[in-house]
C-alpha cells in the first residue's frame, strides 16, 4: 500500500529538483544540485552526469546568446513535470517521471524535448535523497555505458574552433560531388521517385513526440535507440512512402528489399529486427555507409552543418570524437547555404523525443547527409 505522506515528500523533492534546473538555466547563478543527492562530494556516475549535463546546457546557451542575432534577446525555458509512478519499499523508492522541456527561442519558435527519467531515492534520517537518476536518451547511455565524463570546458572551447582545413577541403569535394550528381542523375528516374523535403518534415513534426504504430519502436533498446529508425522513416516518407501497414509490411517502394543479407536493402516492416543482418534502416553508422556507397538511396556527406538543408539527416558525435552516435532530421534552417551554424538548424528526433530543437553543440561534432535521390 502506498504511503501517501512519503509519496508526497518524494513528489516535492522531484518537483523541486526540476524547478531548480529551470531556474539554473534562466538565471546567472549556479545552483547546488548535490543538495538533492545521497552522497554529495562523492557522486555516482549517474548523479554526476545529471549535474554536468545541466552545467553544459547552460554554458552552451550562454554562448548562443553571444551570437549577433541573439544579442539583447532572451531564450525562455520551462519544464513541466509529470510524476507517472512512485513505488516505495521501506527506505527505498523509485519514481518514473516525464519532463517536458520547453524552449521559446528568441525567433519565437518553440523547441520541445520530452525526456523520461527513472529516479531512485533513499530515505536518510527522514529525508528523501536521490541515489540514482537516469533518462531515456542515447546521449546519457553513451556517457554512462562508456564511463565517460562530460567535459564542459572542452566542449565550450570547441564551439570557437573552426573546422580543420582537411574537413573544409572534404566539404569542397563533397560540393563538387553533389553538383555532379545533380547534373548526371537520370531525369526519368528522378521524376519517378522525387524527394519532397516538405513531406519528410511533415512526417518528422507529426511523429517527433510520438511513434507511428505501423513501425516498431527501438526507444527502449539501450544499444541503439529509435533515432535512426525515425530518421529513415522521415526520409522514406519524403520519397513518397505510403503510411499503411500493408505497404510497409510488404516493403513496397521506396523501400528496397533485396533480402536480409543484401547490402543493397533499405527497408523495415512492422516487426522489430526484420532486417536481419542489414542495419541500414536503424543504425546510425550503417545508414551513413549505405547512402554514401550503395545503389538506391544516395546522399552526399558534409562535415558540420554549413550545407544542411530541410529534409537532410544530421548525425552527431556526442563528445566530438570519430564515433557518431545519434541522428536528427532537419526540419527548418536559417542562414545561408554553405555557411550555416548549428544555431541555424532546427531538428526533430527520437530517443529522447525532440521537436523544433535547435542544435547547440560545436559544428565539428556534426556531419550532414544531404539526401540526393536514387542512383541505380
Amino acid at each position: 500500500m502506498l504511503d501517501i505522506d512519503e509519496s508526497n515528500k518524494i513528489e516535492t523533492v522531484i518537483n523541486n529538483l526540476f524547478w531548480i534546473k529551470e531556474l539554473n538555466y534562466r538565471d546567472n547563478d549556479d545552483y547546488d544540485f548535490e543538495f538533492f543527492m545521497t552522497n554529495p562530494g562523492d557522486l555516482s556516475d549517474s548523479q554526476l552526469y545529471f549535474i554536468d549535463s545541466i552545467k553544459l546546457e547552460k554554458r552552451l546557451e550562454n554562448e548562443r546568446m553571444k551570437e549577433p542575432e541573439y544579442i539583447n534577446k532572451n531564450d525562455k525555458y520551462k519544464i513541466f513535470v509529470t510524476i507517472d509512478e512512485i513505488n516505495i519499499n521501506g527506505s527505498n523508492a523509485t519514481a518514473e517521471v516525464t519532463a517536458d522541456n520547453i524552449n521559446l527561442y528568441p525567433d519565437e519558435t518553440i523547441g520541445i524535448s520530452l525526456i523520461n527519467h527513472t529516479i531512485k531515492l533513499t530515505n536518510i534520517d527522514g529525508k528523501w535523497l536521490i541515489d540514482d537518476i537516469r533518462d531515456n536518451s542515447l546521449k546519457e547511455s553513451y556517457y554512462l555505458d562508456n564511463k565517460i565524463e562530460i567535459n564542459v570546458e572542452e566542449t565550450v572551447n570547441d564551439l570557437k574552433k573552426p573546422l580543420s582545413k582537411e574537413k573544409l577541403d572534404e566539404n569542397q569535394s563533397a560540393l563538387k560531388q553533389q553538383k555532379l550528381l545533380e547534373q548526371t542523375q537520370d531525369a526519368s528516374i528522378t521524376a519517378s521517385i522525387p524527394y519532397i523535403p516538405s513531406f519528410c518534415t511533415s512526417y518528422a513534426n507529426t511523429y517527433a513526440l510520438s511513434y507511428n504504430s505501423n513501425f516498431p519502436s527501438y526507444a527502449n533498446d539501450s544499444d541503439n535507440g529509435d533515432c535512426q529508425n525515425f530518421g529513415s522513416q522521415c526520409v522514406w516518407y519524403g520519397f513518397g512512402g505510403v503510411n499503411s501497414s500493408t505497404y510497409i509490411n510488404s516493403h513496397s517502394s521506396p523501400m528496397i528489399d533485396d533480402g536480409v543479407n543484401s547490402s543493397n536493402s533499405w527497408y523495415h516492416g512492422g516487426t522489430k529486427y526484420d532486417t536481419g543482418s542489414n542495419w541500414a534502416w536503424t543504425g546510425v553508422t550503417y545508414y551513413r555507409n549505405y547512402v554514401r556507397i550503395n545503389s538506391g538511396l544516395t546522399a552526399v556527406e558534409y562535415n558540420g552543418v554549413a550545407y544542411a538543408r530541410v529534409g537532410d539527416i544530421v548525425q552527431v558525435s556526442w563528445n566530438g570524437n570519430s564515433t557518431f552516435n545519434h541522428t536528427y532530421v532537419v526540419t527548418a534552417v536559417t542562414g545561408t547555404l554553405g555557411s550555416r551554424t548549428p544555431s541555424d538548424i532546427t531538428v526533430c528526433g527520437h530517443t529522447a523525443n525532440q521537436k523544433g530543437f535547435k542544435l547547440n553543440l560545436p559544428n565539428s561534432y556534426y556531419r550532414t547527409l544531404c539526401t540526393q535521390g536514387w542512383n541505380w
